[in-house]
């Protein structure tokens, strides 16, 4: 209370003038009267800090939030995002696969020592006695047997393996041909064709010179004729080259426009040469091994012949297993063909006796 708040000038002038003006309260006065003060507003005070105590909220507010009372207890929100992200990562990585303990990086690969050298040979009993006594002070050492380093490969390929000749040859049957397929009928059959030219002509140059001269033809007509031809004329030396039967000289198989096949049951169809040019070639691959003058063994089921300008040229029959080759003017000759090409002359032949003439188209008239 400063000197300006005092109302009366005369107590103010009492107040200065008084007996105790210096004097000052004892400390402890000053303590008790502040502790009184705290105690008379305490209670108000402490029900509003109620809730801010532990003991003060409820249950379930300490269970999901923690008591606060140290920072050892946990927060149940941080938990259950624990549990959210473990339950995240389950469900990502159910499908794949558990990994297991594995190296950071590959170790590398280890040199290979390069191939020891090899040992000097032995000493001789004298050297080695020398060599003892020059170096006493040295440890005796064990000799190792001398060491070969392996060869070297050699540039470029394999060396194939050398293979003994036989005194003999082996024969094997020839391997069965496929049905020609129908876009490769116009090849196949030139093909034929080239192959019937090339046999007919080195036929007829084999005929001409046994001829002219029968007596030493012998040996160029002996490859066309079979492997027992041989071992007959060595058994009967005195047998003249005359009885040997001509080989047909497939010149048919060039020359023929028309087709005229015929089926076990008698029905028949004839084709040109451009509506056949696919059973052209199968035949002709069958009918060039007709060269045996043996019969057939068997009953001949289908007939083909081949005609020119209305002129029959020559006649192929076919039963199962072996066919047979009639030419004008040359004895029958016999052969046996692959089973394969048989089969597919066959479906070829009953598939063209099967299919019905188309008839021409009308004349537009002009």
């Amino acid at each position: 209370m400063s000197e300006d708040d005092r109302p009366d000038p005369l107590l103010r002038r009492a107040l200065e003038h008084a007996p105790d003006h210096s004097a000052v309260p004892d400390f402890r006065v000053a303590k008790r009267i502040r502790n009184m003060a705290h105690d008379a507003v305490a209670p108000e005070a402490a029900q509003d800090l109620l809730p801010m105590l532990p003991e003060g909220q409820p249950w379930w507010r300490r269970l999901l939030f923690g008591s606060g009372a140290g920072r050892s207890n946990m927060p149940w929100n941080a938990a259950f995002a624990t549990v959210i992200v473990g339950v995240l990562v389950t469900v990502l990585w159910q499908r794949e696969p558990v990994p297991g303990p594995q190296l950071d990086r590959q170790a590398p690969a280890t040199e290979r020592a390069p191939a020891a050298a090899p040992a000097a040979p032995a000493p001789a009993p004298e050297r080695r006695a020398e060599t003892s006594t020059a170096r006493p002070d040295e440890e005796p050492r064990i000799a190792l047997p001398p060491t070969v380093p392996e060869a070297p490969a050699l540039p470029g390929p394999p060396t194939p393996p050398l293979v003994p000749s036989l005194p003999f040859q082996l024969e094997l049957p020839p391997a069965p041909r496929a049905p020609a397929a129908p876009p490769a009928a116009a090849k196949k059959g030139e093909q034929a064709e080239r192959l019937a030219d090339e046999a007919a002509n080195r036929r007829v140059s084999q005929a001409r010179p046994s001829a002219e001269q029968p007596v030493p033809a012998a040996p160029a007509a002996a490859p066309q004729i079979s492997e027992a031809a041989p071992a007959a004329a060595a058994g009967a030396p005195g047998k003249s080259v005359a009885d040997v039967p001509p080989q047909p000289t497939f010149v048919a198989l060039s020359q023929w426009t028309r087709m005229t096949i015929t089926a076990p049951g008698g029905e028949s169809r004839s084709l040109s040469r451009a509506e056949a040019r696919e059973i052209g070639a199968l035949l002709g691959s069958a009918a060039i091994t007709a060269v045996s003058p043996q019969p057939l063994r068997r009953k001949v089921d289908w007939r083909v012949t081949l005609e020119r300008d209305g002129r029959p040229l020559a006649r192929f029959e076919m039963a199962r297993g072996e066919v047979r080759w009639r030419e004008d003017g040359l004895p029958a000759a016999t052969g046996l063909p692959p089973e394969g090409a048989l089969d597919g002359l066959r479906d070829a032949l009953r598939e063209a006796v099967a299919q019905q003439p188309q008839p021409l188209p009308p004349e537009v008239p002009r």
